[in-house]
């Protein structure tokens, strides 16, 4: 399976990381991921996107391309709608307004 690693501390993605294991007197064995650019030991593993498999952060429901796709096919769908129509489509929503979106 492909792994990739997104560094925080120099913003760098990589297919590789820096694995050091040492032993302290207090917890025992003690694993260091590392990144091989700058050396950071923030590393993230990144996963696939849902929707086109390209590697995203792992708190992220879809990649930043997938979301600005979705953003823009609904502002797109929901510009189509008169004031009544979109006041009618808040009340399906319980109030919550989709005008908050365009």
């Amino acid at each position: 399976m492909r792994e990739r690693w997104y560094c925080p501390d120099c913003g760098k993605e990589n297919d590789s990381v820096v694995v050091r294991t040492y032993y302290t007197t207090d917890r025992g064995k003690e694993t260091l991921v590392m990144c091989p650019w700058c050396g950071g030991d923030s590393m993230r593993k990144m996963v696939e996107c849902p929707s086109c498999h390209e590697w995203m952060e792992p708190d992220d429901h879809l990649c930043r391309t997938c979301r600005e796709h979705v953003e823009k096919s609904v502002k797109r769908f929901l510009r189509q709608f008169n004031d009544a129509e979109l006041e009618y489509v808040d009340y399906l929503f319980d109030g919550v307004s989709v005008r908050d979106l365009l």
